[in-house]
């Protein structure tokens, strides 16, 4: 989880001073008896290292993250890259391979630029010296081609196959005993563990070369070539290099797997069970869920970085597709809420975990013949019920926060006041605390409990008394606030509530210093929502003016947008009639993967065309059951929603585009 960041850099700061008095010849403080230098010192000096390294993979993951968008703008230019490596590579390699191979090339090298540019903007950043000092050997990835010729337990030392220079691996990037292999991949220098060191940006592959035979063809065909330098040789020939790696590979071997787990494939099983059990599903589903994952580490052997996205996405198709015939519990977002992940990066694994779900179910229905039909009619109504992704696929509009926001809080609560040395260390914490039953103490924290528990409830009436009660313990709780504006009638009262809560915020608000997200750190959103509550009470009243300001603070406080501030500022531009401001805003902040439809009507707008909002809206409606009630529904005045999971094309985002431009069916 995020938060980890936060709460390992809270105490760092907490104890910097003390830690900085210390001389380095004094006797060390633990009592061992040697000096700092020769005790305690070390093993800072270690943990620094290692935050440093968790701070390098963390900009690495963001860039990661940040891509999507202009992999869904440059689909054309994917596609076409897929097809032409496929034609050189595809008897070689499996699908899920070149398509990973290609997705690195696209990012790193395709799209050097982007990479350099994001670099740039964290070196801007106020963060350590020793991760600014490797960052700056970041601007420039390349492509690896080396010949191994020695590893231990750490480290695998790598010998260019052209250039001739040695470099050093971690031994973790592998699985398996590389000696004499060939490896290939994306990298960056990176000297934080050993001199020479790389950092495999995306996947790295090896192939066993124990007579050198694809060395030297590579180094032939270098010579051969007529390429100035290394990087132009390939830039021109990274296609015929890479076939020259893989060529006597078949296609069905080249999924790189193993039959013992890994212990980075232990740990995402361990995350997976810990949360699946916080979540209170039944042992069976735990199972099935533990089976589906051994299953897909032992067959493709993937390579990642965070074994909680991995486990993140186990967690949703397992409770979307429950074996037992459960309902599903959480949605996608609140699963990566709960984990700390992004739903970008869970996605990835969401299909090939679906698909050896599916696959094991089939087996035990093979199993189960002696069973009625109807007993397993859950899994057989659909065809496609493991492949409804677009169902699930949305974005959240609303001020009530998301399901996961409480367990966040409670969790940072119980291990506020714990000193933390390391990432690792505080990941420990965080699982050990896990299942503790939590306390509210103070008045503040009963207060915020009760406001949570407002939140959570279906029935209107226990919402209201639950509000009732956080605010008479305590009037200055911004969700108090906020929740005991649905009682009161008066504008001019709403908005003094509001402004009461805003300025609160304003005290405690922590922008993260550049190092984590302002909307990471739960204790924000409480300040974050009282002013997305104000700004949205004022659009509804037309008071665009004034909610522009709202709205733009926001953006400012909170640029990730988690809330999906942009959709109200833009259409808040366009009431104003400033549509050319709009328009510079639109193109700043372009459509997002399941907001598309949303923007096709903000472009017409913008564009001029006539009726632009009623034929989309109507083309939103089009295939929807319920189209004549809707249609004939007077849709306005409608307030802004305390929470709905908005699905592309559906009757949700028709209301939700009817309510941000005024349109009536």
């Amino acid at each position: 989880m995020k938060i980890v960041q936060f709460l390992l850099e809270t105490s760092r700061l907490k104890e910097k001073g003390s830690v900085q008095m210390i001389e380095r010849n004094a006797p060390c403080p633990c009592g061992s008896g040697k000096t700092y230098k020769n005790c305690c010192a070390i093993n800072e000096t270690f943990s620094q290292t290692n935050l440093v390294q968790e701070e390098l993979e963390n900009v690495l993951i963001q860039y990661l993250d940040n891509s999507f968008e202009m992999i869904a703008r440059q689909q054309r230019e994917i596609e076409k890259l897929n097809r032409k490596w496929h034609e050189a590579l595809g008897r070689n390699l499996n699908e899920e391979v070149l398509e990973q191979i290609v997705f690195d090339y696209f990012l790193f090298i395709r799209h050097q630029k982007q990479w350099t540019d994001h670099i740039i903007r964290v070196l801007n950043r106020p963060i350590r010296t020793r991760t600014k000092e490797t960052l700056m050997q970041w601007k420039h990835p390349f492509l690896l081609v080396g010949k191994v010729i020695a590893e231990d337990d750490e480290v695998i030392q790598v010998e260019e196959v052209v250039g001739h220079k040695t470099f050093n691996l971690p031994k973790e990037v592998f699985n398996q005993n590389v000696k004499n292999d060939v490896v290939i991949g994306f990298v960056v220098s990176d000297p934080t563990h050993f001199d020479n060191g790389l950092f495999s940006l995306g996947e790295m592959y090896s192939v066993s070369d124990p007579q050198h035979e694809i060395m030297k063809t590579i180094q032939q065909f270098a010579e051969q070539s007529d390429a100035q330098s290394l990087n132009e040789f390939y830039e021109r020939y990274i296609i015929d290099v890479y076939r020259i790696v893989f060529e006597n590979l078949d296609a069905s071997e080249s999924d790189f797997s193993e039959a013992e787990l890994s212990s980075n494939q232990l740990k995402v099983l361990d995350e997976f069970e810990k949360a699946m059990n916080q979540a209170r599903h039944e042992d069976e589903t735990i199972e099935l869920g533990k089976a589906v994952l051994i299953n897909y580490f032992t067959e493709q052997n993937p390579t990642f970085r965070q074994p909680r996205t991995i486990a993140a996405a186990a967690m949703y198709v397992i409770d979307q597709y429950d074996f037992l015939g459960y309902d599903p519990t959480f949605s996608q977002k609140e699963i990566a809420d709960l984990f700390g992940v992004s739903i970008s990066s869970m996605r990835k694994y969401i299909e090939p975990l679906e698909e050896v779900l599916q696959e094991l179910t089939d087996d035990l229905l093979d199993e189960f013949d002696f069973l009625d039909d109807e007993d397993f009619s859950f899994l057989e109504e659909d065809d496609d019920l493991f492949l409804e992704e677009d169902e699930e696929f949305g974005y959240f509009i609303g001020t009530d926060p998301g399901m996961t926001e409480r367990f966040e809080w409670e969790l940072f609560l119980k291990i506020l006041d714990q000193p933390v040395d390391s990432l690792e260390e505080a990941e420990l914490l965080m699982s050990a605390h896990l299942a503790e039953p939590f306390t509210p103490r103070g008045k503040d924290q009963i207060a915020q409990d009760l406001a949570y528990q407002a939140y959570a409830t279906i029935d209107f009436e226990e919402r209201e008394r639950l509000a009732t009660r956080a605010y008479k313990t305590d009037p200055l709780n911004i969700d108090a606030i906020i929740l005991k504006t649905e009682q009161v009638e008066s504008v001019t009262e709403k908005h003094a509530l509001l402004e009461k809560a805003i300025r609160i915020g304003s005290l405690t608000f922590d922008d993260g210093q550049g190092e984590i997200s302002p909307w990471e750190l739960v204790m924000n959103r409480p300040y974050l929502r009282a002013i997305l509550a104000y700004g949205t009470i004022l659009f509804e009243m037309g008071q665009y003016e004034e909610a522009l300001p709202k709205f733009e603070q926001l953006m400012a406080l909170n640029p990730g947008d988690e809330q999906n501030v942009r959709h109200l500022l833009i259409a808040t531009l366009i009431h104003l009639g400033e549509l050319e401001k709009a328009h510079h805003f639109l193109k700043q902040h372009p459509a997002g993967e399941y907001d598309h439809a949303l923007y096709e009507v903000f472009e017409d707008i913008l564009h001029g065309k006539e009726n632009g909002v009623q034929d989309i809206v109507d083309q939103l409606l089009a295939d929807d059951d319920d189209i004549e009630l809707i249609k004939n529904a007077d849709l306005l005045p409608v307030p802004y929603p305390k929470e709905v999971f908005v699905t592309p094309y559906s009757a949700e985002e028709a209301f939700y585009t009817a309510f941000l431009l005024a349109y009536k069916g």
